[in-house]
């Protein structure tokens, strides 16, 4: 067991090796060298980061263009610092960043069952037969703004007519 302070930053400003690292101690092998790293984390709409030290230990991301489509495309916590709420807390960076976009929808996909219930904390549900997780939350912001707009329409429509 570890003790130490967490420290949490919002930059791409990070030592990509660390980042590198961090996927590589956690059986993330999609990232087979830090150039691949540098290149996720540069075209990354919003990163979160924690960090022990100089050691990070854990990454959240935001891809997508932030108006139409964003994700959740990476959270994860290094093995020997889960279930001390490192993770809830970036999940919570990255939602906050997602309501100044306010884009029509914000998905992730999960692989791992106490991710998903981490995700269904904050809103998100399964699509059916799946591993994509819709957040309910702005999908709905999203459906009540396209019924906002219709509605405008129509009026705008009827009031065209009358004056006809």
């Amino acid at each position: 067991m570890v003790n130490c302070e967490v420290c949490y930053k919002r930059t791409k400003r990070i030592p990509i090796g660390a980042i590198h690292n961090l996927f590589l101690r956690n059986g993330w092998k999609d990232w087979h060298t830090r150039r691949e790293t540098e290149q996720y984390i540069a075209r990354a709409l919003f990163i979160a980061t924690a960090w022990s030290g100089q050691k990070a230990i854990g990454i959240g991301t935001l891809y997508g263009d932030g108006l139409f489509t964003t994700s959740v495309e990476t959270l994860l916590v290094d093995r020997e610092f889960q279930r001390r709420g490192i993770g809830t807390t970036l999940l919570k960076m990255l939602l906050a960043k997602v309501e100044e976009f306010h884009p029509y929808s914000l998905t992730t996909d999960v692989h791992l069952r106490h991710a998903e219930r981490l995700y269904a904390r904050f809103g998100f549900k399964r699509h059916k037969a799946s591993v994509f997780l819709d957040h309910v939350p702005t999908a709905n912001r999203f459906i009540a703004l396209v019924r906002q707009r219709r509605v405008s329409r129509k009026l705008r429509a009827n009031r065209s007519r009358q004056r006809r």
